[in-house]
Protein backbone atom coordinates (compact mmCIF):
# COMPACT_ATOMS: atom_id res chain seq x y z
CA UNK A 1 0.00 0.00 0.00
CA UNK A 2 1.16 3.46 -0.81
CA UNK A 3 0.72 6.42 1.55
CA UNK A 4 -1.73 8.98 0.22
CA UNK A 5 0.22 11.66 -1.68
CA UNK A 6 -1.84 14.47 -0.09
CA UNK A 7 -0.94 13.23 3.39
CA UNK A 8 2.75 13.08 2.42
CA UNK A 9 2.63 16.55 0.89
CA UNK A 10 0.93 18.17 3.88
CA UNK A 11 3.14 16.34 6.38
CA UNK A 12 6.33 17.24 4.49
CA UNK A 13 5.45 20.90 3.93
CA UNK A 14 4.11 21.60 7.43
CA UNK A 15 6.62 19.59 9.43
CA UNK A 16 9.24 22.30 8.91
CA UNK A 17 7.11 24.75 10.92
CA UNK A 18 6.90 22.38 13.87
CA UNK A 19 10.54 21.27 13.81
CA UNK A 20 9.63 17.60 13.47
CA UNK A 21 10.14 15.25 10.54
CA UNK A 22 7.45 14.44 8.01
CA UNK A 23 7.40 10.88 9.32
CA UNK A 24 6.78 12.12 12.86
CA UNK A 25 3.89 14.19 11.48
CA UNK A 26 2.50 11.11 9.71
CA UNK A 27 2.94 9.18 12.97
CA UNK A 28 0.76 11.77 14.73
CA UNK A 29 -1.82 11.38 11.95
CA UNK A 30 -1.82 7.59 12.36
CA UNK A 31 -2.35 8.08 16.10
CA UNK A 32 -5.28 10.39 15.33
CA UNK A 33 -6.87 7.84 12.97
CA UNK A 34 -7.04 5.22 15.73
CA UNK A 35 -9.80 6.20 18.19
CA UNK A 36 -7.93 4.57 21.09
CA UNK A 37 -4.65 6.45 20.56
CA UNK A 38 -6.39 9.66 19.48
CA UNK A 39 -7.18 10.35 23.14
CA UNK A 40 -3.48 10.27 24.03
CA UNK A 41 -2.55 13.09 21.63
CA UNK A 42 -1.61 16.33 23.37
CA UNK A 43 -3.35 19.57 22.44
CA UNK A 44 -0.08 20.73 20.89
CA UNK A 45 0.01 17.72 18.58
CA UNK A 46 -3.67 18.09 17.67
CA UNK A 47 -2.96 21.72 16.79
CA UNK A 48 -0.07 20.59 14.58
CA UNK A 49 -2.45 18.30 12.73
CA UNK A 50 -5.11 21.02 12.44
CA UNK A 51 -2.63 23.62 11.16
CA UNK A 52 -1.23 21.16 8.62
CA UNK A 53 -4.72 20.46 7.26
CA UNK A 54 -4.53 16.76 8.05
CA UNK A 55 -7.53 17.04 10.38
CA UNK A 56 -10.50 19.35 10.04
CA UNK A 57 -13.26 20.39 12.44
CA UNK A 58 -16.74 18.94 12.10
CA UNK A 59 -18.99 21.72 13.36
CA UNK A 60 -22.02 19.45 13.72
CA UNK A 61 -20.32 17.06 16.13
CA UNK A 62 -17.82 19.59 17.52
CA UNK A 63 -15.05 17.03 16.92
CA UNK A 64 -12.06 16.88 14.60
CA UNK A 65 -12.09 14.49 11.65
CA UNK A 66 -9.35 13.18 9.36
CA UNK A 67 -9.12 15.13 6.10
CA UNK A 68 -7.61 12.34 3.99
CA UNK A 69 -7.36 8.56 3.99
CA UNK A 70 -3.90 7.38 5.00
CA UNK A 71 -3.37 5.15 1.96
CA UNK A 72 -3.98 5.72 -1.75
CA UNK A 73 -7.23 4.21 -2.98
CA UNK A 74 -8.88 4.09 0.45
CA UNK A 75 -11.92 5.99 1.61
CA UNK A 76 -12.15 7.75 4.92
CA UNK A 77 -13.66 5.39 7.46
CA UNK A 78 -16.68 7.43 8.45
CA UNK A 79 -19.09 4.51 8.82
CA UNK A 80 -17.29 1.56 10.35
CA UNK A 81 -20.46 0.45 12.15
CA UNK A 82 -22.24 0.22 8.80
CA UNK A 83 -19.37 -1.88 7.46
CA UNK A 84 -19.57 -4.19 10.50
CA UNK A 85 -23.32 -4.58 9.94
CA UNK A 86 -22.78 -5.35 6.24
CA UNK A 87 -20.15 -7.96 7.13
CA UNK A 88 -22.34 -9.61 9.79
CA UNK A 89 -25.35 -9.77 7.43
CA UNK A 90 -23.32 -12.06 5.19
CA UNK A 91 -23.69 -14.65 7.97
CA UNK A 92 -27.47 -14.24 8.20
CA UNK A 93 -30.37 -16.59 7.58
CA UNK A 94 -30.87 -14.88 4.20
CA UNK A 95 -27.45 -15.86 2.84
CA UNK A 96 -26.50 -19.12 4.55
CA UNK A 97 -28.12 -22.40 3.59
CA UNK A 98 -30.64 -23.66 6.11
CA UNK A 99 -28.28 -26.38 7.38
CA UNK A 100 -25.51 -23.81 8.01
CA UNK A 101 -27.50 -21.15 9.84
CA UNK A 102 -27.65 -21.34 13.62
CA UNK A 103 -28.19 -18.95 16.48
CA UNK A 104 -25.08 -16.85 17.13
CA UNK A 105 -23.45 -17.40 13.74
CA UNK A 106 -23.49 -13.63 13.06
CA UNK A 107 -21.23 -13.17 16.09
CA UNK A 108 -21.25 -10.50 18.76
CA UNK A 109 -21.18 -7.07 17.07
CA UNK A 110 -18.61 -5.56 19.44
CA UNK A 111 -16.30 -8.56 19.10
CA UNK A 112 -16.68 -8.54 15.31
CA UNK A 113 -15.83 -4.81 15.20
CA UNK A 114 -12.82 -5.29 17.46
CA UNK A 115 -11.49 -8.24 15.47
CA UNK A 116 -12.13 -6.52 12.12
CA UNK A 117 -10.25 -3.40 13.19
CA UNK A 118 -7.29 -5.43 14.42
CA UNK A 119 -7.29 -7.67 11.36
CA UNK A 120 -7.52 -4.81 8.86
CA UNK A 121 -4.76 -2.92 10.63
CA UNK A 122 -2.41 -5.92 10.92
CA UNK A 123 -3.09 -7.39 7.49
CA UNK A 124 -3.62 -4.02 5.76
CA UNK A 125 -6.81 -5.41 4.28
CA UNK A 126 -9.39 -3.07 2.78
CA UNK A 127 -13.13 -3.25 3.38
CA UNK A 128 -13.49 -4.56 -0.18
CA UNK A 129 -10.95 -7.34 0.55
CA UNK A 130 -12.90 -8.39 3.64
CA UNK A 131 -16.34 -8.28 1.99
CA UNK A 132 -15.26 -9.99 -1.26
CA UNK A 133 -13.43 -12.79 0.54
CA UNK A 134 -16.36 -13.28 2.90
CA UNK A 135 -18.81 -13.40 -0.02
CA UNK A 136 -16.49 -15.92 -1.66
CA UNK A 137 -16.57 -17.98 1.55
CA UNK A 138 -20.38 -17.82 1.76
CA UNK A 139 -20.62 -18.76 -1.93
CA UNK A 140 -18.43 -21.81 -1.23
CA UNK A 141 -20.77 -22.79 1.62
CA UNK A 142 -23.83 -22.35 -0.60
CA UNK A 143 -22.25 -24.57 -3.25
CA UNK A 144 -21.48 -27.26 -0.67
CA UNK A 145 -17.68 -26.93 -0.89
CA UNK A 146 -17.38 -26.03 2.81
CA UNK A 147 -19.09 -28.16 5.44
CA UNK A 148 -18.09 -26.33 8.65
CA UNK A 149 -19.29 -22.74 9.05
CA UNK A 150 -17.37 -20.32 11.27
CA UNK A 151 -19.20 -17.72 13.33
CA UNK A 152 -18.59 -14.23 11.89
CA UNK A 153 -16.14 -13.25 14.65
CA UNK A 154 -14.22 -16.53 14.62
CA UNK A 155 -13.92 -16.38 10.82
CA UNK A 156 -11.81 -13.22 11.32
CA UNK A 157 -9.56 -14.80 13.94
CA UNK A 158 -9.52 -17.50 16.57
CA UNK A 159 -6.55 -18.77 18.58
CA UNK A 160 -4.09 -16.85 16.41
CA UNK A 161 -5.44 -18.25 13.14
CA UNK A 162 -7.56 -16.53 10.51
CA UNK A 163 -9.85 -18.20 7.99
CA UNK A 164 -10.52 -14.71 6.59
CA UNK A 165 -6.82 -14.24 5.83
CA UNK A 166 -6.73 -17.56 4.01
CA UNK A 167 -9.90 -16.72 2.10
CA UNK A 168 -8.55 -13.30 1.02
CA UNK A 169 -5.42 -15.02 -0.28
CA UNK A 170 -7.49 -17.66 -2.07
CA UNK A 171 -9.83 -15.02 -3.51
CA UNK A 172 -6.85 -13.09 -4.94
CA UNK A 173 -5.03 -16.18 -6.24
CA UNK A 174 -8.07 -17.99 -7.64
CA UNK A 175 -10.75 -15.39 -8.28
CA UNK A 176 -14.21 -16.82 -8.90
CA UNK A 177 -15.10 -17.48 -12.52
CA UNK A 178 -18.36 -15.64 -11.95
CA UNK A 179 -17.35 -11.97 -12.09
CA UNK A 180 -20.16 -10.93 -9.80
CA UNK A 181 -20.02 -13.02 -6.62
CA UNK A 182 -22.80 -10.90 -5.14
CA UNK A 183 -25.40 -12.60 -7.35
CA UNK A 184 -25.43 -15.67 -5.11
CA UNK A 185 -26.02 -13.58 -2.04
Amino acid sequence: MKINSEVLQKATYNSQFFMITAWEMIGLYVMFLDPETRQTLTDQNKNRLRFSGLIVPNYETDEDEPAFPLFEGEDLDTDFDGFVDEYRKLFSKNTLPQWAYRSGVMGDKKMVAKKLKAFMKTDRASKADVLNATKYYIQSIQQGHIKYVHDADNFISKNGRSALRAMIEEFHTNPPTNDDITTVL
